[in-house]
């Protein structure tokens, strides 16, 4: 768009503003060195103007740098991040310098805020990848990581910031992304998913006994409608049942929520081993061990 104005206007020897003057009439001199002088800003201000046209066309935030971009990628688990930043990197090796990327890789759990959050700027981007904190053994690395996208979205300039994008099954947005990209479940359910379902709904036919274990009543065994019996099974699909609960039941939930849930589920379990003097079950991963077990 550059290019074709200015060789246009230069042609023709009728800038914007100076056609337009002579067009409406305005032919006196002293007209000419005010045309000529918002041309001569039009000229200087052509690359900026014609950036923000295409923004405003394409419904981009017009707050950006008009600079190379920055993609930063994250993920807890070290080779997926540097996978995903040498793919990326190789990608744009042959762009031109103007189309081209600075990409950066780090582990939200562990380094990527003090070594990448202080250069944050207006546009760049930040795709991470989000642990499955549905389950209790991720539910404090999904809220490290979601933490530290908080951290890098918050740094503002001129009311703009980062574009933050998150990755994974957890289907709760953070507040200050972006956008997040869920992704479906098709695996069975978790124990501890189960447990959490179970304490959500109040249900009676799963319940722990005194020392933390786990009681199911008969009526998990009973038969459906079609006379078949049920069993004792975890394995319910949020996609293919989702009115049943299973882990469209949890899949709302954010770190901090899915952390004070299984907290509970712990206090719970430990005030019951305590009254039978029982210390040594009432961690929630003894719990889990013992139901197994059983």
């Amino acid at each position: 768009m550059t290019f074709i104005y200015i060789v246009v206007t230069v042609t023709i020897g009728h800038p914007l503003i100076s056609g337009i003057a002579e067009a409406a009439g305005l032919r006196e001199e002293r007209y000419y060195y005010i045309t000529r002088f918002f041309d001569s800003l039009i000229y200087f201000w052509l690359p900026q103007i014609n950036v923000m046209i295409l923004r405003i066309i394409q419904g981009r935030n017009k707050r950006h740098r008009m600079v190379g971009r920055t993609v930063v990628i994250g993920d807890p688990c070290p080779w997926v991040a540097q996978a995903a930043e040498a793919f990326l990197s190789k990608i744009f090796a042959c762009s031109y310098s103007i189309a081209g990327l600075n990409v950066l890789s780090g582990n939200p759990a562990d380094h990527l805020v003090h070594r990448h959050t202080h250069r944050v700027v207006r546009g760049s981007l930040l795709v991470c990848g989000r642990p499955d904190g549905r389950l209790t053994a991720l539910t404090t690395l999904e809220a490290s990581t979601c933490l530290a996208v908080n951290q890098a979205s918050s740094i503002q300039s001129i009311g703009g910031t980062c574009e933050s994008i998150t990755i994974g099954h957890n289907k709760s947005k953070l507040p200050l992304s972006a956008k997040a990209i869920f992704l479906e479940s098709f695996r069975p359910q978790f124990l501890c998913e189960k447990l959490l379902v179970e304490s959500e709904e109040k249900s009676n036919n799963m319940s722990f006994t005194a020392t933390g274990n786990l009681k199911v009543s008969p009526a998990a065994f009973a038969e459906d409608p079609e006379g078949k019996k049920r069993g004792f099974s975890f394995r319910r699909s949020s996609i293919t049942k989702p009115e049943t609960g299973g882990l469209d039941s949890t899949s709302h939930r954010s770190s901090a929520a899915l952390i004070g849930a299984y907290a509970n589920m712990e206090k719970e379990a430990k005030s019951k081993a305590s009254r039978v003097g029982d210390h040594n079950k009432f961690d929630i991963d003894g719990i889990i061990e013992e139901m197994i077990k059983e």
